[in-house]
């Protein structure tokens, strides 16, 4: 019987040793042209947030620099 036991023993520890190793999966590999993209988008959406002046400047009042027509100037 003892020779089951020490079967019994080395496959359990041949298992846990195979649990315990680390393995490196395909997905986790660094991948420099996936980063690349990445990036390449990320700077184009924060290009397309950045402010831009799309309205024309309204007019204001030369004397008191308020909005034209809601001063107290005229």
């Amino acid at each position: 019987m003892n020779w089951v036991e020490q079967l019994v023993k080395a496959v359990l520890e041949w298992l846990t040793r195979l649990a315990k190793t680390d393995q490196t999966s395909e997905d986790s590999k660094p991948n420099d042209a996936l980063k690349n993209h990445l990036l390449d988008r990320i700077s184009e959406s924060e290009r397309l947030r950045e402010p831009s002046d799309i309205r024309s400047a309204r007019p204001t009042c030369e004397t008191c620099g308020e909005r034209a027509g809601t001063c107290l100037c005229s």
